[in-house]
């Protein structure tokens, strides 16, 4: 798999299991003491409990060596401290990575326009808001049901919508994995 390393000065994309440089887009610096060559893909997966690397990665995150292979370059282990006090602040359950296998996979599943069910592999915090609220019974319905909320990011319009909480969530791995694999 390719990885993305990113820095201020650019990117440089790498293969995940060998740290072989594919492409180099970094800008030259006078203050940088030389050019990467190779990224250290064991002391990553050491430092992270075995755990593949990232699609994307802060150059900051792992070491590396230099073209001639004789100079190498730690990890800020003051960035991935301050990285993981972030995440805990944020109320992240700070697992020491993020990447994509961290993300759940979740299935809306419509039926006549209307939300049925969604699923997913992983728990998550779900709201569904429907904006198209006509023919509801909405002088029966209570305030947690209907709600005046923003029409859009960047617009101080508001709406009446519908809002479905939990009640259409359902944590359920094996199905959605075996949804994933019929589509792909």
């Amino acid at each position: 798999m390719k990885v993305t390393a990113v820095s201020p000065r650019g990117t440089i994309i790498f293969d995940s299991h060998t740290g072989q440089i594919i492409e180099n887009h970094i800008r030259p610096c006078k203050e940088c003491p030389h050019e990467i060559g190779r990224f250290d893909i064991d002391e990553y997966k050491a430092q992270y409990n075995g755990h593949p690397i990232p699609q994307f990665i802060d150059l900051l995150d792992i070491g590396h060596w230099d073209i001639s292979g004789q100079n190498y370059e730690q990890p800020s282990h003051e960035w991935r401290k301050q990285k993981e006090i972030s995440l805990l602040k944020s109320g992240v359950n700070f697992e020491p990575i993020i990447n994509t296998s961290d993300i759940p996979n979740i299935i809306v599943i419509l039926n006549g326009g209307i939300v049925q069910s969604i699923l997913s592999d992983k728990p998550i915090n779900v709201k569904v808001i429907d904006y198209d609220v006509e023919g509801s019974d909405d002088e029966n319905a209570d305030n947690d049901t209907f709600r005046e909320i923003p029409e859009k990011e960047d617009t101080t319009t508001t709406t009446t919508a519908y809002i479905y909480d939990g009640d259409v969530f359902e944590l359920n791995p094996e199905y959605v994995h075996k949804i994933l694999k019929a589509i792909q």
